[in-house]
């Protein structure tokens, strides 16, 4: 993927995001959460080098130690058993 190219970062965005939280992605309300969205679904989970149940287990780790909103560490953990990374 390339990152310059706008569908491209938001198509692998939404991908990612609806993996990572098992539910469709939100419409982001605002320019900034579309930015957030796409740096962290589109960038960050795209990454090599971390295998994907360890990018799981990071994200509900650290939702949890942020003392997110239990909704947030709920997506990450409905996604990580609706890819099959914590059976």
């Amino acid at each position: 993927m390339t990152m310059l190219n706008p569908a491209e970062r938001t198509a692998t965005g939404l991908a990612n995001e609806t993996e990572a939280t098992g539910r469709p992605a939100n419409t982001p309300a605002t320019l900034l959460e579309e930015s957030w969205r796409e740096f962290v679904f589109a960038e960050v989970w795209s990454r090599s080098g971390l295998p994907r149940r360890k990018r799981f287990l990071v994200a509900i780790a650290t939702a949890a130690a942020c003392n997110l909103e239990d909704k947030q560490i709920d997506d990450f953990v409905r996604g990580a058993l609706a890819a099959k990374y914590l059976t």
